[in-house]
């Protein structure tokens, strides 16, 4: 009668029944209930697989936070309407987001206002994820994808897999982030063996948790027939076990086979960071500047004073008509790869602040070799170790570097060699054609010189003592301008030039002798702060030694010094007619040099590493 009064049947076959449907929905509750954990973990691994490539663990832990977020919002709002969640979802996202990327400025404390961080990431964030060098450094464009991308395969998983119930096709977003993370990481990192066995397992095990037991199809089914179909079910997932191991040993090398051994890396697809054609040569504003003495360029402090040597470019390419830059440039954080250095170096840290004034381009002259940037991004060239700011230089932009500047032991480089081979044939290459004249001037100085260090200091004190230094030098450094400029008359213009000939004729026949060379263009202050002006702007040539790295020299004559003629020491024999002229092949250095002599007493002054920038 009670029953009957509380509206359920009296008789006693429907109480299993009213039981069972009372404990289902606390069953079907803890059924699913590790779904959105294990949803969580994957897309969490994805962080990790990604952070191989970046500097520190804020990107993971950034990554971890969004896959939180999202499967939680979505999993608390599945009893909204379907149409209602991802709206909600987003505005979620939106929050996170603004507060990871404020978190990731402050971290890599980067100027300008909240606004303009997060526009500039919205604009950059896939070209300057892809160009940015590695390690990465989590800034506000380089984390920005990520994370959007943890939380859109969150959202998308999870109302798959837990409002519809498929699990199997839930797991399709968060694989395809995986997959997303491994093809951005691409060869620069360690194979991602740890992270794609636990995102498997993780799957693997979210599958078992969550799979339906045979009672919750049949709660009423008797104890043997429930039996029956557990033992069906072991069988078939033995069977299917054991399909895909068959597969996977016939199909397996077939597909291994098939697959590069080094993956595919999509930084070559995307342009990076490049200069303009006023930055591309820069040596060609040496005589601007000459002509311009008073300009101010810029100002700058630096910590410890004396005498420093700002680098702004490095010039490796030369063809017979100008010098390039030829770098490929890397977005870049605050902290820049540190640079190796050669045994038995001294190694100091300089700390400067630079303003620009009336610089203009996207070179940013540093001392060398920097190491951490603040005030400015920045792309960064590790083979030159030169920065440039994409958006270009403009009037008041303040900078502060810490750069470490190496000194070698000139001891190692009399008996010092140099390499050769493909690792160096681009600071060896000259252009076609080479003005006799120019060929045996190296000849010559070659054959009075053995070692490689001799030679060097050789040509530095040829031109040293033979040429003069004039402001109003014509600009020029292709073969017919060297020309004129060794072996032009004297009063008539030959013969005298800026540092931009000085280090081109040097360079040029550095690499007919055999020598690895390259032009620097830059500014030297000769106290290490105030103004840096258009008369402070040289270009320098620098060498490179095995053991010993760039080495800087200094073929610019002393002041107040009377040069030599050329005819003094080169006397070229009588001309002969062009199609009798064979032209001589750059001399190579010998394998084992001979005693050196004493080195020339300019050069311990001038020969400091280039990579260190050398002093005064």
């Amino acid at each position: 009668m009670v029953s009957e009064l509380a509206g359920e049947p009296s008789g006693s076959t429907k109480a299993p029944a009213a039981a069972g449907i009372v404990r289902r929905p606390s069953t079907r509750i803890l059924r699913a209930a590790p779904v959105p954990v294990v949803l969580m973990i994957l897309i969490g691994l994805s962080g990790a697989a990604l952070a191989r490539i970046y500097a520190g663990p804020l990107l993971p832990q950034l990554v971890v936070g969004a896959a939180i977020g999202s499967v939680g919002v979505s999993a608390a709002a599945r009893r909204l309407p379907s149409w209602l969640v991802a709206p909600v979802s987003v505005v979620a996202m939106a929050f996170y987001t603004v507060v990871a990327l404020r978190v990731a400025a402050q971290r890599a404390e980067l100027p300008g206002g909240l606004a303009e961080i997060l526009g500039d990431a919205a604009r950059n964030g896939i070209p300057r994820l892809l160009t940015a060098m590695i390690p990465v450094e989590p800034t506000p464009d380089t984390v920005l994808v990520p994370v959007v991308g943890a939380w859109l395969a969150g959202l998308a998983a999870t109302e798959v897999a837990v409002r519809n119930g498929r699990v199997l096709l839930g797991y399709l977003p968060p694989a395809g982030l995986y997959a997303g993370a491994l093809y951005v990481v691409g060869p620069n990192a360690e194979s991602a063996i740890l992270p794609t066995l636990a995102f498997a397992a993780a799957a693997a095990a979210g599958l078992a948790v969550t799979g339906r037991p045979p009672s919750a199809a049949g709660g009423d089914l008797a104890a043997p027939v429930r039996a029956a179909m557990r033992v069906r079910v072991a069988a078939g997932t033995a069977a299917g076990l054991a399909a895909i191991v068959v597969l996977a040993a016939v199909v397996g090398p077939f597909v291994a086979g098939q697959v590069s051994a080094r993956p595919v890396d999509p930084r070559k697809y995307v342009q990076p960071p490049q200069v303009d054609s006023l930055d591309e040569n820069p040596l060609i504003r040496i005589s601007g500047w000459a002509l311009n003495p008073d300009q101010h360029l810029l100002d700058l402090s630096s910590e410890p004073g004396g005498p420093v040597r700002l680098r702004l470019a490095v010039l490796n390419d030369y063809d017979g008509i100008t010098w390039r830059v030829g770098a490929t440039y890397r977005t870049a954080g605050r902290v820049l790869p540190s640079p190796a250095v050669a045994r038995d170096s001294e190694v100091d840290t300089v700390r400067q602040q630079v303003t620009i004034s009336d610089l203009t381009g996207r070179l940013l002259p540093t001392v060398a070799t920097p190491t951490e940037i603040d005030g400015a991004r920045v792309a960064f060239d590790p083979g030159s170790g030169t920065l440039i700011r994409p958006e270009g230089l403009r009037s008041g932009l303040r900078y502060t570097v810490t750069s470490t500047r190496e000194r070698p032991d000139l001891g190692l480089l009399s008996a010092a060699n140099v390499p050769s081979g493909p690792a160096v044939a681009r600071v060896l290459r000259v252009g076609e054609g080479v003005p006799e004249q120019i060929q045996r001037l190296a000849d010559q100085i070659a054959d009075e010189n053995g070692a490689p260090y001799q030679r060097a200091v050789a040509i530095e004190e040829f031109l040293a003592s033979h040429y003069r230094v004039v402001a109003d030098a014509p600009s020029g450094h292709a073969f017919p301008n060297l020309g004129f400029f060794l072996f032009g008359p004297r009063g008539g213009g030959g013969q005298e030039g800026t540092s931009e000939q000085f280090a081109a004729a040097y360079a040029l026949l550095g690499r007919l002798m055999g020598l690895p060379t390259r032009v620097v263009v830059g500014f030297q202050s000769s106290t290490g702060s105030g103004p840096v002006r258009g008369a402070d702007a040289l270009a320098w040539p620098e060498v490179l030694f095995e053991g010993v790295g760039w080495v800087a020299f200094d073929p610019m004559p002393k002041p107040d010094t009377d040069p030599r003629p050329v005819e003094e020491d080169f006397k070229p024999p009588p001309s002969r007619p062009a199609s009798h002229r064979p032209r001589r092949p750059p001399r190579p250095p010998p394998p084992a040099p001979p005693p050196a002599r004493s080195p020339h007493p300019r050069a311990p002054a001038a020969a400091t590493p280039a990579r260190s920038w050398p002093a005064g």
